[in-house]
């Protein structure tokens, strides 16, 4: 894929690193895992703003 095909897509281009796979099912920093659970436990997963069209459906 040339520089002109990848400035006219509308989706973006990634590659993903496969010496990353070592890391798949392994707790990297267990310590912020373990407050992230926490505060979802506690407080719950916020609330995420609508998009407009979502807000108004006859737009």
């Amino acid at each position: 894929m040339d520089n002109k095909d990848i400035n006219n897509i509308k989706h973006p281009v990634v590659t993903i690193d496969k010496s990353l796979d070592k890391y798949n099912g392994k707790v990297i920093f267990k310590e912020k895992l373990d407050k992230a659970n926490k505060m979802l436990k506690t407080y719950g997963v916020p609330k995420s703003e609508q998009k407009n069209s979502e807000k108004n459906p006859n737009n």
